[in-house]
């Protein structure tokens, strides 16, 4: 069963925000790895969600749309 609406869309963002994260982690893992000659790191760590953080994805993306609606509405105020 799929899902839909307004919780889904929280968990999508959630998601790719927590995805976003561990971008900067997988890079420095690799040049790290390459650094000191080691086997490359796979690229299932950037999907790699904590278990601390798995129950509240929805969370982490309603409050990622209302800081990045905040920042905008902020930056378009003059």
């Amino acid at each position: 069963m799929t899902k839909r609406g307004l919780p889904a869309f929280f968990e999508i963002i959630g998601l790719l925000t927590i995805y976003l994260y561990n971008l900067p982690r997988y890079c420095y893992w690799l040049i790290r790895s390459a650094y000191h000659k080691r086997k490359l790191p796979s690229y299932r760590h950037i999907f790699y969600i904590p278990k601390a953080v798995d129950g509240w994805v929805k969370l982490i993306g309603f409050i990622t749309i209302v800081v990045t609606i905040a920042i905008i509405w902020l930056l378009n105020r003059q």
